[in-house]
This record gives C-alpha cells, structure tokens and sequence, in this order.
C-alpha cells in the first residue's frame, strides 16, 4: 500500500539512502496527488499525501521548505476526527519539526 511505502521511505531516510527513499517516493506522490485532484470522499488522502510530501522533503534540501508548507497545508484541511488521531498528530509534529525523526 501507498502508506507502507511511504514507512519505507521514511526508514531509508532515516538511515540515509536518501536516493533510494526518493525514488520509493516518487510513483506514490505522483498517484496521490492525480487522486486528490479528483477526491470527493476519501477523509485520509490529504493526510497520506502530507506524508509523503514530508518523507520527500528529507531527501530533497532544494525544496524541503515548499514540501513542508504543502504538507502544512493539506493537514489544516483535515476533518477534525481524522486531525485527532495519534497518526495525524505524529506526522503534524515531524512536519513541523521538519527533519528527520529518531527512533
């Protein structure tokens, strides 16, 4: 699944093959973003995307900051039941820290 992935990226960043998690990454941005063009119901898109565009902004210094608003963004726009989760709050924290997390 696209979320698995994005794990899977954020563990290669973590151990600095910052290559191999971008290139994890970029197929499943590339379809999220096509899917939220068209999303009309699907509450956790905004925050899988959010995601990714943070584990893409640890291996990307040139655009870490455009990534990181981006991200930003789509978790302000959350339903509030979806913005209380333990998963949204974790990756709102890492977005606004901004670097890569321990542990």
């Amino acid at each position: 699944s696209a979320q698995s992935n994005i794990y899977l990226a954020l563990a290669l960043a973590q151990q600095g093959q910052l290559d191999e998690s971008a290139q994890t990454l970029a197929p499943i941005i590339k379809s999220e973003r096509a899917w939220m063009a068209r999303n009309k119901s699907d509450q956790w898109l905004p925050l899988e995307l959010a995601s990714a565009l943070y584990v893409q902004s640890l291996s990307d210094s040139k655009q870490r900051q455009a990534l990181l608003r981006e991200a930003s963004a789509l978790l302000t726009r959350l339903p509030p039941e979806v913005a209380r989760t333990h998963e949204a709050r974790t990756w709102r924290s890492w977005i606004q820290q901004g670097g890569i997390p321990k542990g």
